[in-house]
């Protein structure tokens, strides 16, 4: 049990958050309160180009195009031919012969989408979101045949998703938001989009091209290449802007919410919504009871269900004005700006990284236990956890020197080493750190010496059972 030798990696992955499923790839399923890094992945041969996480799991996609999953997959969501749940980042093998270029993980299920514009997908259909008709689940990512063109952009939301294609067109399946478009129709007709199972193209677009398609829990934002927001769907914490509950079409949000200024990109929580214009400025609205739009002490204003809305001006947050990366969950985010990562929102499991389970109100600043000069090349988030990618700038891997560290048991069951004493166990334990699998783990024997990296970079200590 020991690991010889320097340890170079060239970038490292840090998740944090719930992770009942195993979703944030450590081999455990315990929560945690701040960032912890990934063991063994990415392994050093291969560079991860993009990050997605769902309702209960996560996926990676490296700089070769292969596809890295982990997670729940109670519904064959990660794609791997099986329906059990998986703790550690693993290859979909299946799509080895695809070159994957982008990953949406919506609640159950997974939208894929290979560099040919090909789109794939796989978890539960049981509303219709996977695309393919006839089948209530798929345990393997099946093309979606019913899409023609060549799709440029992929969202999943809750119960639909979204394409985009090299026409500029939207397309939409998935009945997710048919039952509250049925109760806010007001006896009007339900757009037949509404209700597909199949990709079906969103009319009243037409006449603009589209740039990013954005799915939430029941709404959905298109961003144009003129720097306009499209939206539709259910309006009920206002965050669409308009003055229905829900909108049946799509329609555009007035440039004066945000001074006039384009839209260079928008990104959706569940109920929220977060935009940045072309100055930089980063704006939110919609639901406010988390402190997912990151205003300290904005609370929603309850709204009679059959209510207009009316919408108020909006504010712009200027601690994150010329953020770098923004990405929401399901009703928090994070944001980089320069060196630093922030997040805010709920943080019932920690996602927010603060080592409290107390919702942030404010963008407040992640520490990230990376060695110096680490900065962040990626982010995202799942519906309750977080996961950090950091690079060395200088192009070079990081280099961790191996040190011996003394492991003993303390008279009160705690392990300890150095200056960190980590869990109370019972007789015989499981040391799991950076450097060993946790598939491999052996038992080790108190006052053990073994070899490993630094002590900070110590992960958990475990009892046998766990």
């Amino acid at each position: 049990m020991s690991c010889e030798g320097d340890r170079q990696q060239l970038q490292l992955l840090f998740s944090l958050g719930a992770n009942s499923y195993g979703q944030l790839g450590l081999g455990s399923k315990n929560d945690e309160l701040q960032p912890q890094q990934v063991p063994r992945f990415p392994d050093g041969k291969h560079a991860i180009s993009r990050l997605a996480g769902g309702g209960g799991h996560s996926a990676a996609i490296t700089d070769t195009g292969a596809l890295y999953v982990c997670g729940q997959n109670r519904d064959g969501q990660l794609g791997l031919s099986h329906t059990d749940d998986v703790s550690h980042f693993s290859l979909c093998s299946s799509l080895q012969s695809e070159r994957v270029s982008t990953v949406s993980c919506g609640w159950d299920f997974t939208i894929i989408l290979t560099d040919s514009g090909r789109v794939l997908s796989c978890g539960s259909n049981a509303f219709g979101q996977l695309g393919i008709p006839h089948v209530k689940s798929s345990s393997v990512p099946e093309p979606v045949q019913s899409l023609q063109e060549k799709v440029l952009d992929i969202s999943a939301g809750l119960r639909h998703s979204l394409a985009l294609t090299d026409s500029g067109g939207v397309f939409q399946w998935g009945v997710g938001l048919a039952s509250h478009a049925k109760r806010f129709s007001c006896g009007n007709p339900v757009p037949p989009f509404l209700t597909a199972k199949e990709p079906s193209r969103i009319p009243g677009l037409e006449n603009v091209k589209g740039r990013k398609v954005i799915a939430g829990s029941y709404h959905s934002v298109t961003v144009t290449e003129d720097g306009d927001l499209y939206v539709w769907g259910s309006n009920k914490h206002g965050q669409l802007l308009q003055k229905e509950t829900f909108v049946l079409w799509p329609q555009r949000i007035e440039p004066h919410f945000f001074s006039g200024e384009r839209i260079r990109s928008a990104w959706s929580g569940w109920t929220h919504l977060v935009a940045q214009t072309d100055s930089g400025k980063v704006y939110t609205w919609g639901r406010a009871d988390y402190g997912q739009l990151g205003r300290d002490g904005e609370k929603e204003q309850p709204q009679d269900s059959g209510a207009e809305h009316f919408p108020k001006p909006l504010l712009c947050i200027p601690r994150l004005t010329g953020a770098d990366q923004i990405t929401c969950g399901s009703q928090h985010n994070l944001a980089v700006c320069g060196t630093a990562v922030y997040s805010w929102g709920w943080n019932e499991h920690g996602m927010c990284g603060d080592g409290t389970e107390t919702n942030v109100e404010i963008p407040t600043q992640i520490s990230i236990p990376a060695p110096h000069p680490a900065t962040v090349k990626l982010i995202a988030c799942g519906a309750g956890h977080s996961m950090i990618l950091c690079v060395n700038p200088d192009g070079k891997d990081f280099d961790f020197p191996s040190e011996r560290l003394q492991v003993t048991l303390c008279g009160d069951n705690t392990v300890c080493g150095a200056e960190t004493c980590i869990l109370r166990l019972s007789l015989p334990f499981l040391l799991d750190h950076e450097g060993f699998s946790r598939g491999d783990m052996q038992p080790v024997e108190t006052h053990q010496s073994i070899m490993m990296p630094s002590p900070s970079l110590l992960i958990k200590a475990s009892s046998t059972h766990w």
